[in-house]
């Protein structure tokens, strides 16, 4: 799963007209995939994977669906 990924299910959850109030989804992934996203989230909002060390699990709020992520 990638950052493309997520931005291109929340966009067809919002454009299929469904309510998102309260909408929270579930991911588990494989310990590379969560550490691969993890590092793409990280440089996107830094800017940089300077400083980055790899978060057990993954919450973010895009278009207002929470989504949280880990790994098994």
């Amino acid at each position: 799963m990638t950052m493309d990924d997520l931005l291109t299910l929340t966009n067809t959850i919002i454009k299929s007209g469904v309510s998102v109030e309260a909408m929270g989804i579930t991911y588990t992934l494989t310990r590379e995939e969560h550490e691969d996203l993890d590092r793409e989230l990280y440089k996107h909002a830094n800017g940089t994977i300077n400083g980055y060390e790899h978060n057990e699990v993954i919450e973010i709020n895009l278009g207002g669906i929470s989504y949280y992520i880990d790994y098994d």
